[in-house]
């Protein structure tokens, strides 16, 4: 039996499965491309994910009803069939080679602060934690804080996490990982700074030529590449993530399509009225 012949009853149901799919290809493909979704609670992760994934199955369920059942007679020509390859083969290369944290494995680290000031009393006011290559600010919260600058009293330490991304297509993989960004002439005092109990230390002495701010690199403690426990653990996520492109390009390619279709219908009605 054709595809073209399907009853009403099975032609919807393919649909809402093509719906369906593509719209949890498509929150994938946006949500792991976007660094702090991965620093989510497991819960509010994956309520977002829902949520974002119900959006898109709205949107692509209304692209069949208006642009794609519209036009699918046009997918019998051979010329129709080459565009959307055409299409298919153009967005899945742009998806991939613009999309670098989709491929990265998020990675969890504890992180230890400590301050031990020379007078005894000062406090050391750490201004921001973030990546040196991407500047991008890591969360505070899990060290007691809603928001920078966290303060270290003397002879005291704070305990939180940090989650980085590894991936090979990410330059700065090899690189440090954080970035401490101190006050203004920090207090005289010894910095302890320990990554998954792997432990750096930076003295602050009083120096005239001092800039204004310090920011301390960290590397120690910092893993250079994603722990695969196998090779088909590798092969899976990559799998997945592929899948997921492929999916997220064709349902683009016959949004594309249909809309082109249905445009140029539009217009050439148009020009047909007097």
């Amino acid at each position: 039996m054709s595809f073209y012949n399907l009853d009403h009853r099975t032609t919807k149901i393919l649909y809402m499965i093509l719906a369906a799919v593509g719209a949890v290809s498509l929150a994938g493909v946006v949500l792991l491309n976007l660094p702090f979704y991965y620093e989510l609670s497991t819960a509010l992760s994956a309520l977002t994910f829902f949520l974002v994934s119900l959006v898109m199955f709205i949107l692509i369920a209304f692209s069949i009803k208006e642009f794609i059942l519209p036009s699918l007679d046009c997918f019998r020509e051979k010329e129709t069939i080459g565009v959307i390859i055409f299409l298919f083969i153009f967005l899945s290369i742009i998806i991939i080679f613009s999309s670098n944290y989709i491929w990265t494995t998020p990675e969890i680290y504890a992180v230890e602060i400590c301050f031990d000031a020379d007078d005894s009393s000062s406090p050391l006011a750490v201004q921001s934690l973030s990546h040196p290559k991407t500047n991008r600010l890591y969360p505070p919260e899990s060290f007691g804080v809603r928001r920078y600058p966290i303060t270290i009293e003397s002879g005291k330490c704070v305990n939180g996490q940090i989650t980085t991304l590894l991936g090979r297509r990410l330059r700065y993989s090899m690189d440090a990982h954080l970035a401490v960004t101190v006050r203004e002439d920090p207090p005289e005092g010894r910095f302890y700074i320990s990554i998954d109990d792997s432990p750096s230390v930076v003295l602050f002495e009083d120096d005239i030529d001092q800039p204004s701010t310090q920011t301390i690199p960290v590397r120690e403690g910092f893993k250079t590449s994603a722990p695969w426990s196998s090779s088909l653990q590798r092969y899976w996520f990559y799998g997945i993530r592929t899948i997921m492109v492929w999916v997220s390009a064709m349902v683009l390619s016959l949004f594309l399509f249909g809309l082109t279709e249905r445009t140029i219908k539009f217009s050439a009605e148009n020009e047909k009225q007097p």
